[in-house]
């Protein structure tokens, strides 16, 4: 029993001899509480050490680039952190702060839902169906695909066939594989392509 156990139990138990008129299931309640809260203050602690914690932060090749190549219009993040976290980390790696951004703080359901997708398409004035999201994790994949935007996936933690397996329709090592064309910015449409060895 850690010391926050043992003052949870020490307080149920004088709570309980004091009140004596209250029935177990009273004092269960309070200590459901305190494990509430106990866990709310662990959350707590747990994003401040992710928001402080940016050693090690940089962008995945490419990125920086591909970022810098595209109109600031006509992109978004959208990430399954925080709006402090993202803003942190977006900080952190350098990247240009994006004009459309969407966090777990604006859904109210997270990937692998589309949610988080179609909120990012409605922000940049575009149906899903003519966005191409760009991610590392099965779960982005999904909800990318459930939107019902094409998904280019990226090798970092996840094996080809997990990506595959989650709806990749293509698949690159980083963003370092991709190039916008070069009068594309000015057109409708943006074209992005993947470099061939």
């Amino acid at each position: 029993m850690n010391h926050d156990e043992h003052s949870l139990s020490r307080c149920t138990l004088r709570f309980g001899r004091r009140f004596s008129g209250f029935h177990a299931g009273s004092v269960a309640r309070v200590g459901e509480l305190g494990a509430r809260a106990r866990v709310r203050t662990r959350q707590s602690c747990k994003k401040r050490r992710e928001i402080a914690d940016v050693e090690g932060v940089i962008p995945l090749p490419g990125a920086m680039e591909l970022l810098q190549a595209l109109p600031m219009q006509r992109w978004a993040i959208v990430t399954s952190c925080t709006r402090p976290l993202a803003g942190v980390r977006i900080g952190a790696a350098g990247l240009p702060k994006p004009k459309h951004l969407v966090t777990s703080s604006d859904v109210r359901r997270g990937k692998p839902d589309p949610e988080p997708y179609l909120k990012g398409a409605q922000l940049l004035g575009v149906p899903p169906s003519e966005c191409v999201v760009i991610e590392d994790a099965p779960a982005g994949i999904r909800a990318g695909k459930a939107a019902g935007a094409r998904v280019l996936a990226l090798r970092t933690t996840a094996s080809d066939a997990e990506l595959q397996q989650a709806g990749a329709d293509w698949i690159v090592n980083d963003c370092a594989d991709l190039f916008l064309g070069s009068s594309a910015a000015s057109k409708e449409f943006l074209l992005i392509s993947i470099r061939t060895k």
